[in-house]
């Protein structure tokens, strides 16, 4: 028979120490639509319509309508001191976050041209342009040409745009994604931006936050999500957009939906596509007809969109995954990654990697992690596509790299603000589906209750900024070689008893034994460890989160002294192996209680005393930084059990 929770909680809260801050109670878990057979059922198709009640967009005259787009700003040259804009911005400075390319307009009227990346310039060039007393305007033409850019710079004179002779470009814009001109010093200083129509009749805004190849939509709770569809056009005469949505194989799913759009030399457009089905490999088709003779003006194919369940990862080194590549886990068409550069992609190892990387905070180097052996045995067992957001740091603790701001809770300086921005951006109607938490060997010995207030406290601001009662996902430390002292191993295991114990009070969550697990190095999981990492966390999930039967990791059940006082027993909710007596340590009144063995026999652990127990006695289990320790597994395979320290016998 299963302990309840309530009684669970009492039992192994440790003697005498004050009870933790009360966690909020969640919601109940999400009603999925199941078969019979624990999967979700595929949702029935119809009823998708191309909503048009959000109106045409007007956009700001600074902001663009996508990435890369062409465009003119006009400016007065000051009369001291300098003009400071960034075109095609995303991000800040003061953020290290995102790129851009700015321009420097001085007062003699040199103008240089660099390109920010995160919160270093660096100078691509610069020209000087005689100015007369009266005639200061310029115009600055930025025109991309293949994956290069070109400023024209002209100069008001006679009436008339003048050409300047030189031109200033950039061999490679791939990092500058933003669509936005910022005027960055003198505040206040006016400009005029106009953006130039896109060459092509019509085409999709291929953005991270609007629409884009790979990206995936997280579902409502009913299985479905609108699709923010967002588009540029021109059109000499009325014209009909005709949009289709095809499945996998290619097949028309719902019919094609059609929308008027009036004349128009340059416009972006934004409609939703109401109520996607969960699914995944869908392709997006737009046509652009002529309204009166119904010839072809322009198309453009959106593919591999999907609707389901995403994951942000976050945490330090063993979330970002430093185990060796090979073998490598294979990519599944199923699974999407929303990497550190800004771009939605078919998901693949390194999941973490710094390559083009946007948010400085998180810059890093990693290779294998669990996060893409996590997301398929997730998407396998609920039936539907998942993506995973990655915003790791290796070497960073709870108590202040991970630490919200209060007053700039978003600020992408910050690892905190970095990640929950990263999902706000897209969007998304409904809060995403869970987190992934890998963090606590930098706090190794700041004590069980701070850790504990620590992770109470995280996991409440992140479901306050993301919208919703997001399932936690939490791995319990593996061993660290570098813990060759008790004192050392008392201090890691603070940590895992804090987590061990969050678990316990917040039934929107699950934790992982991992001290089982082979490592590379001292420090983290080798690849054999770190898959099977993701996929004990994602068993742990689809149980929680998802309530589908699971074979999980041993569960204690119960912990009692027998009528002689002089052995402990452990129940666990399966047959049970291993069991070193090094790696326990007991205590009572009158001082260490020493362990003669520890018997296995099916659930039942039994550790004996080499003296009765007086008062009330504390154990401890986890003393070892050796993964290959006789460490209590489940006979079936399913992992080992996690560590815990000061559990009060009874």
């Amino acid at each position: 028979m299963r302990l309840s929770l309530a009684w669970l909680c009492l039992l192994l809260a440790p003697a005498g120490c004050l009870p933790p801050p009360e966690v909020p109670a969640p919601p109940g878990p999400e009603v999925e639509p199941l078969d019979p057979r624990g999967g979700l059922r595929s949702l029935p198709w119809g009823g998708l319509v191309l909503d048009p009640t959000i109106p045409v967009q007007e956009e700001d005259s600074t902001t663009l309508w996508r990435s890369y787009q062409d465009v003119d700003v006009m400016l007065e040259a000051p009369a001291a001191g300098q003009l400071r804009i960034e075109l095609w911005s995303d991000g800040s400075a003061e953020e290290r976050a995102g790129n851009a390319l700015p321009v420097t307009v001085g007062a003699d009227g040199r103008i240089v041209f660099a390109l920010r990346l995160g919160s270093k310039w660096v100078e691509l060039g610069s020209t000087q342009i005689a100015l007369g007393v009266s005639e200061r305007r310029l115009r600055l033409r930025l025109r991309r040409q293949d994956r290069a850019a070109v400023l024209y710079i002209d100069h008001w004179r006679g009436g008339t745009w003048v050409q300047h002779p030189r031109t200033l470009g950039v061999d490679s814009i791939a990092l500058c994604q933003g669509r936005r001109t910022l005027v960055l010093e003198p505040e206040g200083a006016r400009i005029e931006v106009v953006p130039q129509p896109p060459a092509e009749a019509f085409s999709f805004n291929r953005a991270f936050d609007r629409m884009a190849n790979w990206k995936l939509y997280q579902r409502r709770m009913d299985g479905r999500a609108d699709l923010p569809l967002s588009f540029a056009y021109r059109a000499e005469r009325p014209a009909l957009l005709v949009v289709e949505l095809l499945g996998p194989e290619g097949s028309l799913r719902g019919g094609p939906m059609r929308l008027p759009l009036p004349p128009s030399p340059g416009r972006s457009v934004r409609v939703l596509l109401r109520d996607v089905p969960q699914g995944g490999g869908y392709q997006l088709r737009g046509r652009l007809l002529d309204a009166a003779g119904g010839d072809l003006l322009g198309e453009d194919t959106v593919s591999h969109i999907a609707v389901g369940d995403v994951f942000l990862a976050i945490g330090q080194s063993n979330m970002s995954g430093f185990a060796p590549l090979e073998p490598r886990e294979e990519p599944d068409a199923q699974v999407h990654l929303f990497g550190n550069d800004y771009r939605w992609r078919q998901a693949r190892e390194p999941m973490d990697s710094g390559q083009d990387q946007v948010d400085r905070v998180s810059e890093e180097w990693p290779a294998h992690s669990l996060m893409l052996s996590f997301a398929k045995e997730v998407s396998r067992g609920a039936g539907v596509p998942v993506a995973i957001i990655p915003g790791p740091r290796y070497g960073t603790n709870i108590d202040h790299d991970w630490r919200r701001l209060d007053e700039q809770p978003l600020h992408r300086g910050t690892l905190y603000g970095s990640a929950v921005h990263r999902v706000l951006l897209h969007g998304y109607e409904a809060p995403i589906r869970g987190i992934l938490w890998y963090q606590g060997e930098g706090n190794a010995g700041s004590g069980t209750d701070n850790y504990l207030r620590q992770l109470i406290r995280h996991v409440a601001d992140l479901r306050r900024d993301l919208g919703g009662p997001v399932f936690l996902a939490n791995c319990q430390l593996a061993t660290n070689g570098m813990n060759r002292t008790e004192q050392d191993l008392t201090y890691y295991m603070q940590v895992q008893e804090a987590q061990r114990r969050y678990a316990l009070h917040d039934p929107r969550s699950a934790v992982v034994a991992l001290v089982d697990l082979p490592r590379s190095d001292p420090w983290h999981l080798n690849n054999a460890g770190i898959r099977e990492a993701g996929r004990r966390l994602a068993r742990a999930v689809l149980a929680g989160s998802y309530g589908l039967p699971q074979v999980l990791g041993p569960q204690l059940q119960a912990a009692s002294l027998t009528p002689a006082r002089d052995v402990i027993e452990l129940l666990y909710d399966k047959p049970m192996r291993g069991g070193d007596a090094a790696l326990l340590r007991a205590r009572d009144d009158a001082g260490p209680l020493p362990i003669a063995s520890v018997v296995v026999q099916g659930p039942r652990v039994q550790v004996w005393l080499r003296r009765p127990a007086q008062g009330t006695p504390l154990l401890s289990y986890g003393y070892s930084s050796n993964p290959g320790a006789g460490w209590l597994v489940a006979a079936d395979g399913s992992g080992g059990a996690l560590v815990f320290q000061d559990l009060p016998i009874r």
